[in-house]
């Protein structure tokens, strides 16, 4: 799934309109708000190797795949893309 598709169905799940500006793959606050509007539970990284997870019980979506690609120590764009991938898992089965 692409960037913006996430944030399409990010944006569906919870209500809030993002666009290129405002975007939670890249803003810890926009992000942090989406987890909070969608009551997920979030787990960071514990080292640059783990993954992030975001969770809200009925789906659990993981930044791991991503993560290999991330540079080293950027675990904020780790988390960031958990919770904006399990958004997006909340938004598709709104269909």
């Amino acid at each position: 799934m692409t960037d913006l598709e996430l944030i399409n169905l990010a944006s569906k799940a919870s209500g809030f309109e993002y666009t290129h500006n405002s975007n939670p793959l890249h803003d810890d606050a926009l992000a942090l708000r989406l987890a909070v509007k969608l009551r997920l539970r979030v787990c960071t990284p514990t080292t640059d190797t783990d993954c992030a997870l975001a969770s809200n019980g009925d789906v659990t979506a993981y930044s791991e795949d991503e993560l290999s690609d991330t540079p080293m120590g950027d675990l904020y764009a780790a988390t960031r893309r958990a919770i904006v991938r399990a958004s997006a898992e909340i938004g598709e089965a709104m269909k």
